[in-house]
């Protein structure tokens, strides 16, 4: 366990022994890494008791501090209530002996958590856009599961609607062309080189669409674009290190009439009414701003009555979150989708949507301009063969989701120090070489050597260490996975420095095993760092 967790542990069981009638005690331990002239870690939970409680906080924090009795760090209060916990030196060679990473999160206090992510158009390849999904989701995921929730994840298929109507009357165009037939291309269909590659694949097929009419066999064509189509994708997430738990099809509410059945439970409920030949949903009387068209004056219903039943069926699986990883461009979109959730006295709290900005993807330094419709795109298939998995893993997870990403192929592949990923990657690299470099047999009590460990450097490699797990779990809160990139960087940097001054491989023995042991802390977590974006860390440079 991380020192920071047993301090979490510590002042939750002081709060609960200072004040039982505090009915969660959890929700008040907050605790951060201190400005290092204050000290190591400050407990900020007195500030947090003092509203509940309508106590002064530096009176709180006073009683907290008094609870603390260790001899590993020293207590200070400061204004307004602030609680800055020093670590001992000793305490910080017990800190490297006992650290370990495991799930915070046990059996009893678990939740289950389903993430929807990625969600592209079946109607041709991924682009960059889903690559950031992707690997946002994944590494979410991964960072959750770590930490100790019970994820699983979910691609919803859009296949139904204009936009399959489009793609299959582009394919058929595409087909009679490459048969030289006479051909009308659809308006605004879809144009890229891809759409011809599976005509060819369904010709191929289906040798009798040569002669037929193939306008006849519509449905067959569409079903055989949608397979290819979303069979291309799901080897390219798959090749992208992204495998989903589910696919759940937006054709399945049509062919069993859950759509029509969620409207009629929004009836029952007095939660529409008629207007101009439309059937309207009270989204106003929630978050919306304006109600919102559930069946069209054609009789058809809206891709949002499509979304409410999809949600509706999300909900019966009884998940305790449910995560929804968007674009940005979907805000305004949040609001009704849980005024909907609202109306079918579904608890729309559970609904967690996290929206994500653009990236902008430049080559030779210019930005490319792309579009599925007009097939001017770069593929995420073309991308992976260019730069590799890892490099877009790594920088598409390592800003923030609210940040836009601009992405320079070329800088992205340099092979330098000033390259994140490379700088990361070449600390586990030297740790791995200097393992293998040793003649001797490693001690099997490594850890014992700890207490042969005096520098400065090598103390704050220490603390640096113990933060990891403060890292983890700011990942999970905000669900931000850029945070635990961040730290990585600052751990290499730590050990790129501590290299450089100091010699692992010593003459002094009680030196030499200190120090690997040290550092060998320093590899595993920057493997577990790597592994939330599916990185294998590199032995060799």
């Amino acid at each position: 366990m991380s020192f920071y967790n047993h301090l979490k542990k510590e002042t939750q069981k002081h709060i609960t022994k200072l004040y039982p009638e505090i009915k969660n005690p959890a929700s008040f331990v907050e605790i951060q890494i201190s400005n290092p002239q204050y000290g190591d870690y400050t407990i900020l939970s007195s500030m947090k008791l003092a509203k509940h409680l309508k106590e002064d906080p530096i009176k709180i924090a006073n009683k907290l501090a008094q609870s603390f009795k260790d001899d590993d760090f020293s207590v200070q209060v400061a204004n307004p209530g602030f609680i800055n916990i020093s670590l001992k030196e000793h305490a910080l060679q017990n800190i490297l002996q006992n650290f370990t990473i495991e799930p915070y999160l046990n059996s009893s206090n678990s939740k289950t958590i389903l993430i929807e992510y990625v969600s592209a158009n079946p109607t041709g390849p991924l682009h960059i856009g889903h690559a950031r999904w992707a690997a946002f989701g994944d590494s979410l995921t991964r960072i959750l599961k770590d930490y100790g929730f019970n994820v699983q994840t979910e691609f919803y298929v859009n296949n139904y609607g204009n936009q399959m109507e489009l793609f299959t009357l582009s394919i058929i165009a595409r087909m009679r062309e490459i048969l030289k037939q006479d051909y009308d291309f659809p308006e605004g269909g879809y144009q890229g080189e891809y759409v011809v590659d599976i005509a060819k694949k369904i010709l191929n097929k289906y040798p009798f669409l040569s002669k037929d009419d193939q306008n006849l066999h519509f449905e067959l064509i569409k079903e055989e674009a949608l397979n290819i189509a979303l069979g291309e994708q799901k080897e390219t997430l798959k090749n992208f290190g992204v495998i989903f738990d589910s696919f759940f099809f937006e054709s399945s509410l049509h062919q069993e009439n859950k759509i029509n059945k969620i409207i009629e439970l929004l009836i029952s409920k007095n939660q529409t009414y008629k207007k101009d030949g439309a059937l309207w949903l009270k989204t106003s009387n929630y978050f919306d701003s304006e109600d919102r068209v559930l069946i069209r004056e054609n009789g058809l219903p809206t891709y949002f009555a499509a979304d409410i039943a999809y949600h509706y069926e999300k909900f019966k699986r009884n998940f305790d979150i449910y995560i929804n990883i968007w674009g940005t461009d979907h805000h305004g979109y949040i609001p009704r989708l849980k005024s909907a959730l609202k109306a079918l006295d579904l608890p729309e709290e559970k609904l967690v949507v996290l929206l994500g900005q653009l990236v902008n993807l430049y080559k030779n330094k210019n930005l490319i301009r792309m579009s599925k419709r007009t097939g001017n795109m770069i593929t995420l298939k073309e991308l992976l063969e260019d730069v590799g998995h890892d490099i877009l893993r790594f920088y598409l997870t390592s800003r923030s989701l609210n940040s836009t990403i601009d992405f320079h192929i070329e800088k992205a592949k340099e092979v330098t120090m000033d390259n994140p990923l490379y700088y990361i990657q070449y600390a586990c690299a030297r740790i791995s070489s200097i393992r293998r470099n040793i003649d001797e047999e490693i001690p099997a009590n490594l850890n014992e050597y700890s207490k042969y460990i005096k520098t400065a450097e090598e103390y704050e490699i220490i603390k640096k260490i113990d933060n990891f797990d403060f890292f983890r779990e700011k990942a999970v809160r905000d669900y931000e996975p850029y945070y635990l990139v961040n730290y990585m960087l600052d751990l290499a940097r730590l050990f790129h420095i501590y290299y450089q001054k100091n010699r692992i491989i010593n003459q002094d023995k009680s030196i030499q095993w200190s120090r690997l042991f040290l550092i060998l802390k320093v590899h595993n977590i920057l493997s577990r760092g790597l592994s939330y974006l599916n990185i294998i860390p590199m032995e060799k440079m």
